[in-house]
């Protein structure tokens, strides 16, 4: 029974380790994204705020304008509450993504490191030597007979 090369498991464990961490670190990027918007959201919606409270002040003259202004500035600010929230929960996901992906990587490099730790057991490591010349074959010197003369 032949066993899969510790190497090319390693090797494709790696692979699959280093997508798994470009896949992270995209995740980082657009979360880093989400989080700088949420922010001008933020700021925004505080601006809007003042301005609300200058706009009613100044239109305290007419009333049913200030009342209109009020009322668009209103939905506008429940429109952009709304906006918060979505980015809040799409950055809260991939924040969860991001720790089920450092999770995943985790137990990958213990698998990884449990193939490094695995043996290889071969006929040549089953007669006498205590280690296994992965190199090539063993090469066998034959003692040569004297002649008796």
């Amino acid at each position: 029974m032949r066993c899969t090369s510790p190497l090319k498991a390693a090797n494709e464990s790696m692979e699959q380790l280093k997508n798994e961490n470009e896949e992270l670190m995209q995740k980082e990027k657009d979360y880093n994204f989400l989080h700088s918007r949420l922010l001008e959201l933020h700021q925004s919606m505080e601006a809007m705020n003042e301005s609300r409270q200058l706009e009613v002040e100044a239109f305290d003259e007419n009333e049913v304008f200030a009342l209109q202004a009020v009322s668009n500035l209103e939905n506008q600010i429940k429109a952009m509450y709304k906006e918060i929230a979505e980015y809040e929960a799409t950055a809260n996901q991939k924040e969860i993504e991001a720790e089920e992906c450092m999770k995943v990587l985790k137990m990958r490099e213990h698998e990884l490191q449990k193939l490094n730790d695995c043996l290889l057991y071969t006929s040549d490591a089953a007669d006498d030597m205590q280690c296994v010349d992965l190199g090539g074959r063993r090469i066998i010197k034959k003692k040569k007979k004297e002649k008796i003369t």
